[in-house]
């Protein structure tokens, strides 16, 4: 399992006070999953849970980023077009947003988790790709 997770405090909707929060995503077999739980010492908890690309929280990936920072794509050999074909299928994208992608997950500058990058790698391989990731400039 890949995974990458954060914390933070945000003000407890019950009672006010600081309350400790943690989320994650994670690449679990062939999926991405994601949680939050939040914590407050009065008592609350509550945990959030998914899984699917792109339907984590937009906070939870946002902070993922800042803090675990972007996957860089590692390609050794293979076919560009089966990695071209995985980007847009991946990411939802279009030919030519795909190759710009593509260019940008190789460089690491690509607004992609590394969990995200991860499942890419994994398809990839899957394709007869030699593709690997590595976490790029995360404050964490």
């Amino acid at each position: 399992m890949i995974g990458a997770g954060v914390e933070w405090t945000e003000a407890c909707e019950r009672c006010g006070a600081a309350m400790r929060c943690e989320g994650g995503q994670a690449l679990v077999r062939d999926r991405l999953e994601w949680g939050i739980e939040y914590r407050c010492a009065c008592g609350a908890a509550t945990m959030v849970c998914g899984d699917g690309f792109g339907e984590e929280p937009p906070g939870l990936r946002a902070r993922l980023l800042a803090e675990g920072g972007r996957g860089r794509l590692l390609l050794a050999g293979g076919s560009r077009v089966a990695a071209l074909a995985e980007v847009r299928t991946l990411f939802g994208l279009g030919l030519g947003a795909a190759g710009a992608a593509l260019t940008a997950l190789v460089a690491g500058t690509y607004g992609a988790t590394v969990p995200e990058v991860a499942l890419l790698a994994r398809r990839l391989r899957g394709r007869g790709v030699e593709a690997e990731v590595e976490a790029v400039d995360g404050a964490g």
